[in-house]
């Protein structure tokens, strides 16, 4: 990279936390919360850049892991190189879905909760009568009878 893309890249990182802390990513993100940049005609995510400006070149067949289970972070120190076994590894140790976001009461967006989950599942009402008691969208109330939403209990 160009010093001027670096510095341009850096500008754009919010390391108000100190050394220690977690460097945020203020650029544009992904819903799951990963920043991305555009570089070289090319989405790249902002975390593998700062990783190759801290420590230089790796593989591509490689990934770069957070060990801080931040998505936004950018800080170098927090950033390590795995596989894709190690990857997926991570994820689910963390709670995380194959998109990244966190599961469940976990993903700060969920309206539900586990127990909440458990007792939908044992009603028999329609589908839309319990989508109104727990003020989420039938669609909602469908995928968790399904098993497609809140799987993981």
């Amino acid at each position: 990279m160009k010093p001027e893309q670096i510095l341009r890249f850096t500008s754009k990182i919010d390391k108000s936390r100190g050394a220690c802390g977690c460097w945020l990513w203020q650029g544009a993100k992904s819903r799951t919360g990963y920043g991305h940049v555009r570089l070289a005609n090319r989405t790249q995510l902002a975390h593998r850049i700062a990783y190759l400006i801290a420590h230089g070149p790796y593989t591509a067949a490689l990934y770069v892991l957070h060990n801080c289970d931040t998505p936004a972070c950018c800080n170098p120190f927090h950033l390590v190189l795995g596989t894709q076994l190690q990857n997926m590894a991570h994820r689910v140790a963390r709670g995380r879905d194959k998109e990244g976001a966190r599961k469940g009461i976990g993903n700060g967006r969920a309206k539900l909760s586990d127990d909440q989950v458990r007792a939908i599942r044992g009603d028999t009402r329609s589908q839309r009568l319990i989508s109104e008691i727990y003020d989420v969208g039938q669609s909602t109330i469908s995928r968790v009878k399904r098993g497609e939403g809140w799987s993981h209990i």
